[in-house]
């Protein structure tokens, strides 16, 4: 199968990414399955079921965590190294260790208001992406942008999207604007409801996008197919 841009695929990104030809990617943005031993019976508010309640919506097991090989598929795409991978923070180290010879910056999103997850746990109210590039990267904007970002948890858009992680498409949309030029290619090899793939489009970038969960390719699907794709920008 060739992998085309301005397409998302259905299917296991250990896979598919296989087909993606070397040097073909100019940016990858994504958001992994995360590392963690959180135990929904001992949540006192479990955020993920809440997202759900208001779809009627059956929640579906988290998968948790990656295997690490990936992470040579991504170098092995990219014209240059240029990745936002949003992880828990148990995982960054073991990026880290398999693209040590990069750069490497953790941002930071703070929500505000974060409800407790665990009696035993602090409050969950922060989120990691950690940027791996071959130096400085590309700043297309001209202006300064903070590591730390601040909102209030992403509940609506988890809600519209029938997904329990949705990043801030505010967010999204600023980094994709710091480090891609329009018409370069954005790839997403764990996809979820999209987000990644419709801000792509909407400012005038190319995109990829993988999904192993048919519902979310769904949603994915008709959520990009919404975006009006006449914009270049860089602003």
């Amino acid at each position: 199968m060739k992998i085309e841009d301005n397409e998302i695929y259905l299917g296991d990104a250990y896979e598919l990414i296989k087909q993606v030809p070397d040097k073909s990617v100019d940016l990858i943005y994504t958001d992994i399955p995360y590392k963690t031993d959180f135990n929904k019976n001992k949540s006192t508010t479990f955020h993920f079921e809440d997202s759900y309640r208001a779809t009627d919506r059956k929640l579906k097991p988290i998968v948790t965590s990656i295997d690490y090989s990936i992470v040579s598929e991504f170098l092995r795409v990219l014209k240059k190294v240029n990745i936002y991978v949003w992880c828990s923070v148990s995982q960054i180290s073991d990026i880290i260790e398999k693209t040590k010879k990069y750069r490497h910056d953790i941002l930071v999103w703070h929500k505000t208001n974060a409800l407790r997850m665990n009696k035993r746990q602090y409050i969950t109210d922060l989120e990691y992406c950690l940027l791996i590039t071959e130096g400085q990267g590309k700043n297309n904007t001209g202006s300064f942008h903070s590591k730390l970002y601040e909102s209030a948890s992403n509940v609506s858009e988890n809600r519209k999207y029938r997904h329990p992680t949705c990043k801030p498409e505010k967010l999204v949309r600023e980094h994709l604007l710091m480090s891609s030029k329009p018409g370069e290619v954005v790839f997403d090899p764990f996809m979820g409801s999209g987000t990644t793939c419709a801000v792509a489009k909407s400012i005038g970038r190319k995109y990829i996008g993988f999904e192993i969960d048919k519902d979310y390719y769904e949603t994915a699907k008709q959520r990009i197919s919404e975006v009006h794709d006449d914009k270049e920008t860089d602003s």
